[in-house]
């Protein structure tokens, strides 16, 4: 009750003050002004009045998009309206306007499209904020205010306010530089915002014609003064953007790159290290090699005990009588450089440098190669090979993805040597039985009931050889419910470690934040460094207002959520960005993640859940896959969340058959009645 008598006190008082304003108005104007001595008043009224809207302006979400995108459409918008209300009233000249009602209506908005442009450009300039830029942007809005109000209550000596106005102005220039946000925007994004920049100079130059004799200028000189000082703002932060932008579109391509390249390598390491079968593995690693480097062929060759070569351990696109003719030595050639070196090595025309010649006798379609050497230990065990049919097909981007992605392959298959050759079977089970243990301990005994109209269903089944899937509710309050989904990389005691890790941390950060984006960032941030190299995390987190019925969520590189409306008889798929917990520190996690909002209704159904339910595969290999998920979960929508649970369940282990179970298979079931 106190919020919304808060919000009411914040629409209506400066409602009230300008009605005062107007009155005052309607009772003392004749033609030559206002009575004498009341002028000051008339003028702070009216200022305090229009400046009363701004924390009610700032509220609205409609008016504070998160997105950097998003933000430019509102100012596109505005000064659009901005415009065509000058213009309106500018050539059109309608009787309407030129009413003492007219000029007070007119004033007002001017004065409210000028402090939403304000917004827009106070939140771009606080994007990467430092200690001071709050304080030098609150110098600039009031060293606006105080010259607005001393405009009203001076003479309108336009030299004079001249002279005044180098304060704000210079204020504007110094706030103008803070664009960092424009780093961080991909190259489409800044195709897009350079195009509105340019229309938002180009109408922000004429308002100030046409703001100029206006209806501002009868009704309020302060108000003028004000609305002509943030236009003005805004057009010299739009020229600096503008600017900025143009200076860094020859990098948007980069940028673009090196996330994609991120999101690929996360991909690949997650690919990569779940596979503890090392036969398995090594056409895995060739497979992805070749697809993620652009080459048609690639190949991977690991040292033989005892011996000066190298043998083919898997390939991809290389024909049985080539793999066959392959000769790879330790003392020459190419793998003889490498395997001395310990260093990449790049061919880009194969037929014209010395060491790889007589590779076009052996493969006449390859025209650039490059190999990287497998080390670990401080020695090689192996090199990693990609080639194209084009010359000069690898650059240094490629180069690093490779060496990145190499990193993470020798750790796999170190593992998965060490499982082949090291450890008894015996053991190996053990340990992943005290894992599964100490998984299922961690993992909640009851399934809470946030409310009458939500009913949720939970289920983890550990798998007999990985573990790290995990789930958990968090009662924040009497009205929200903390909700949490994940799979943590890795296998057997380390994996249960990290469920331990995680569960304590989200627990805590509930309690601190409303915010899944901030509880993730926080969690990120404090795995980051604590972490295996190996090892990182997928996970959803959710956070469900019964009382408000609606849900908030981020995803931090996890599987999407499902959402089906019966109404509308449609599958979602809620799928905000995020990358895994613990393959950044924190600052590329941070401009990538993003957090939603969704509102519950009846007849909805939301299903969570890990890669084990969708992986599940049967004796030809096929997967479960989301389809069949999907439509066994809208076949059995008129059961309860855990009849759905059972029914789904018992699909999917139909479907899998006498198959061995190779991943947890963790869900969770939300039905709004």
């Amino acid at each position: 009750m106190t919020i919304f008598r808060k919000n009411l006190l914040l629409i209506f008082l400066p409602i009230g003050v300008l009605l005062l304003v107007y009155i005052g108005d309607t009772l003392f104007y004749i033609h030559t002004g206002v009575v004498e001595g009341l002028s000051w008043l008339r003028e702070i009224l009216l200022f305090g009045a229009i400046a009363g809207f701004v924390p009610m302006l700032s509220s609205i979400k409609i008016l504070r998009p998160a997105d950097t995108t998003g933000k430019f459409r509102v100012l596109l918008l505005t000064v659009l309206l901005f415009f065509g209300l000058s213009y309106i009233r500018r050539v059109m000249i309608l009787p309407a306007f030129s009413s003492m009602t007219g000029y007070a209506l007119t004033s007002i908005l001017y004065s409210l499209l000028s402090i939403i442009a304000l917004i827009q450009i106070r939140d771009l300039i606080y994007f990467k904020r430092r200690k001071n830029t709050a304080r030098v942007f609150s110098i600039l809005v009031i060293s606006i205010a105080l010259v607005s109000i001393y405009g009203g209550l001076s003479s309108r000596d336009f030299q004079q306010m001249l002279n005044v106005a180098t304060i704000p102005i210079g204020l504007s220039l110094f706030n103008s530089f803070r664009v960092s946000w424009i780093a961080y925007l991909s190259k489409k994004q800044k195709y897009q915002i350079l195009l509105v920049s340019l229309i938002i100079v180009a109408f922000s130059a004429m308002l100030q014609d046409l703001v100029n004799g206006s209806a501002i200028y009868e009704y309020s000189y302060s108000v003028e003064i004000f609305v002509r000082l943030s236009t003005g703002f805004i057009s010299i932060y739009m020229a600096f953007a503008l600017v900025g932008l143009l200076l860094h579109l020859p990098t948007a391509t980069l940028f673009d790159k090196k996330i994609r390249e991120i999101e690929s390598l996360q991909r690949l390491s997650r690919s990569v290290s779940s596979v503890l079968d090392f036969d398995k593995l090594a056409e895995m690693i060739s497979e992805f090699t070749a697809e993620y480097s652009n080459s048609q062929y690639s190949w991977l060759v690991l040292t033989e005990e005892d011996s000066n070569h190298f043998y083919l351990s898997s390939s991809f696109g290389l024909t049985q009588e080539q793999q066959k003719n392959m000769n790879f030595s330790k003392t020459e050639g190419t793998s003889g450089a490498i395997f001395d070196s310990k260093q990449p090595y790049i061919a880009q025309d194969v037929s014209r440098e010395k060491g790889t010649r007589h590779l076009s006798s052996w493969n006449s379609e390859v025209r650039s190669l490059v190999g990287y050497p497998l080390i670990s230990d401080s020695n090689v065990i192996g090199i990693l090979y990609a080639a194209k049919n084009e010359e000069y097909g690898f650059d240094n981007d490629d180069i690093d993805l490779l060496g990145a992605f190499t990193n993470h392959i020798v750790i796999a298959l170190e593992n998965a040597k060490l499982v082949k050759k090291s450890l008894d079977k015996e053991r190996l089970e053990h340990e992943l039985r005290l894992a599964h243990e100490v998984q299922l301990n961690l993992l909640p005994k009851e399934v809470p009931v946030p409310s009458d109209s939500i009913d949720l269903a939970a289920a983890s089944m550990p798998a007999h050889e990985v573990g790290g899937d995990y789930f958990d509710f968090i009662e924040i309050d009497d009205d929200r419910l903390g909700m949490v989904i994940g799979d943590v990389s890795g296998k057997g005691t380390s994996a249960a470690f990290y469920m331990a890790e995680i569960k304590g941390m989200i627990q805590a950060y509930s309690r601190i934040y409303d915010s899944p984006l901030k509880i993730l960032s926080d969690v990120n941030r404090a795995l980051h460094g604590n972490m295996d190299s190996r090892s990182f995390i997928s996970l959803t987190y959710v956070i469900i207002d019964s009382k408000k019925n609606k849900m908030k969520y981020a995803r931090a590189g996890h599987m999407p959520i499902l959402y089906y409306s019966k109404s509308k008889d449609e599958w979602i798929d809620l799928e905000p960005k995020g990358i895994g917990l613990g393959m950044d520190k924190g600052d590329i996690f941070d401009e990538i993640i993003e957090e939603k909002e969704q509102k519950l209704k009846s007849d909805e159904l939301y299903f969570f859940f890990t890669d084990g339910v969708s992986d599940a595969m049967d004796e030809n290999q096929k997967e479960f896959g989301e389809d069949r998920i999907k439509n066994s979960l809208k076949n059995y929508f008129d059961f309860s969340s855990e009849e759905i649970k059972a029914k789904l369940i018992s699909d999917i282990w139909n479907h899998m058959g006498n198959q061995p179970v190779h991943d947890d298979v963790t869900m969770i079931i939300m039905k709004i009645k």
